[in-house]
């Protein structure tokens, strides 16, 4: 794949991701497949996975959140914030969901498989980290800045045009955190679905796997556009 073929999917991924998922997570209404029918089965699921899984830390407390109709409504708007429908994350060393109910059960699956990903002790250090970037402006400024300049000084010190792989990896190693923890709850939803008897069809399929794609396409696109401006330096010098 070309440079400009990188950076265009990594592009897409990015926004496709975000897309396929939106009218899905801001439904007003419950559907057959509605988390609100799932969702004492799930969190049931949840309590027995970490048990088996992670003996040594079981779940003794979990907070479900669910969004206001404003925040369903803000979410839909084409630069919302989906995580105001679906989220997962520690208070006060508790952990929680957000999710809204007329979502599809499988997306609430998925925030609870953060959730069994993170009694674990690398999933705690994982999310950990994830959440340190996320609350801390500046030092994610520095990264995403980071995230462009690394391809762009590697791609400029490597002689020639075949540094691309470098570069991808470089970018990949900063978003790592969000990478792992994604993939993590999509396999470890998968059990969870399993335990409490919620189908998976096609469509389910295709918004997880966009949901996971599409945080590989912000560090696909800056390492294409990092790559690009420094072959045209290494080709200066």
């Amino acid at each position: 794949m070309s440079v400009l073929g990188l950076g265009l999917t990594g592009g897409g991924l990015a926004l496709g991701g975000h897309y396929i998922n939106r009218d899905a997570l801001t439904r007003t209404s419950p559907q057959k497949d509605s988390a609100v029918h799932k969702e004492a089965a799930l969190i049931n699921a949840l309590d027995s996975y970490v048990r088996r899984v992670s003996p040594d830390n079981p779940i003794t407390d979990l907070n479900i959140d669910y969004p206001t109709a404003d925040e369903i409504e803000a979410a839909r708007k084409p630069r919302g914030n989906l995580r105001e429908v679906a989220s997962s994350g520690r208070k006060d060393g508790i952990p929680g969901v957000k999710i809204n109910p007329n979502a599809p059960a499988p997306l609430f699956a998925h925030e609870l498989g953060h959730t069994a990903f993170g009694q674990t002790k690398v999933g705690n250090a994982v999310q950990s980290a994830r959440a340190e970037l996320s609350s801390n402006p500046k030092m994610r400024a520095a990264l995403i800045a980071a995230g462009s300049l690394s391809p762009f000084i590697a791609s400029a010190l490597t002689p020639g045009d075949d540094d691309l792989l470098p570069a991808v990896g470089l970018s990949l190693a900063l978003e790592s955190p969000a990478i792992i923890d994604e993939f993590e709850a999509n396999r470890r939803s998968l059990s969870l679905m399993k335990d409490a008897g919620v189908p998976m069809r096609m469509g389910d399929r295709a918004r997880m796997a966009g949901s996971f794609l599409s945080y590989l396409g912000k560090p696909l696109a800056l390492a294409a556009s990092g790559n690009i401006a420094g072959n045209m330096l290494d080709s200066d010098v």
